[in-house]
C-alpha cells in the first residue's frame, strides 16, 4: 500500500467518517438537485472538509502528542544526566 492517492485517502477517512453524515443531511434537507448531483457535490464536500480537518486538527494534534510524549519520556534522562554532570544537549532526544 504505497499508492499515494491511497495513502492520502486512508489518512483522511476518519475525518471523511466524522463528516459525511452532516455533510449529507444538510443536502438532504436543503437542496433540491438531482439524483446524481446531490451525492457527487455532498461526496466533493465531505471530502474538502476532510482535507481541512486532517490539514488544521489532526496533523497539528498529533505533532504536539508526539512532541509532549518525546519530551515527558525524556525527562527524568535529562535530569539524570544533569546530576551525573552531563550536558543536556548531548542526550539523544531520541526517535
Amino acid at each position: 500500500m504505497s499508492w499515494r492517492p491511497l495513502v492520502a485517502l486512508g489518512r483522511r477517512s476518519y475525518s471523511a467518517y466524522l463528516w459525511h453524515q452532516a455533510v449529507f443531511l444538510f443536502m438532504l434537507r436543503h437542496t433540491d438537485d438531482g439524483p446524481w448531483t446531490r451525492p457527487i457535490v455532498g461526496f466533493a464536500v465531505t471530502f474538502v472538509l476532510a482535507d481541512a480537518t486532517y490539514r488544521l486538527v489532526e496533523q497539528p494534534a498529533l505533532a504536539w502528542s508526539r512532541r509532549w510524549s518525546s519530551a515527558k519520556r525524556l525527562a527524568p534522562v535529562r535530569r539524570e544526566a544533569q546530576r551525573a554532570g552531563v550536558s543536556p544537549s548531548s542526550v539523544s532526544r531520541g526517535p
